[in-house]
């Protein structure tokens, strides 16, 4: 019995060229929203245009680190931005 899952994530063609429109649109006028160390799953949905669930299947496989002190995950400003040179 092998206790391993495979997980096949379809994204869109043109995902890459979207998350790094959206990154640049950021770096050149970052908005005090987005100016902080750690962001919430729906900040990260929002900045992305990634529905939320898909932010959280992301960080429930391992392609999106983030961390749960609570009852909501939060995401580094680190993580993110390895997430999306990773996916980018």
């Amino acid at each position: 019995m092998n206790p391993h899952i495979n997980v096949v994530i379809e994204l869109p063609d043109n995902f890459i060229e979207q998350v790094a429109e959206k990154v640049m649109q950021l770096q050149d006028n970052p908005t005090p929203e987005y100016n902080k160390p750690f962001f919430n799953i729906k900040e990260v949905s929002k900045m992305l245009e990634i529905h939320p669930r898909t932010i959280a299947k992301h960080i429930k496989i391992g392609l999106l680190e983030a961390t749960k002190p609570g009852k909501s995950y939060i995401i580094s400003e680190k993580d993110l931005t390895n997430y999306i040179k990773q996916n980018g």
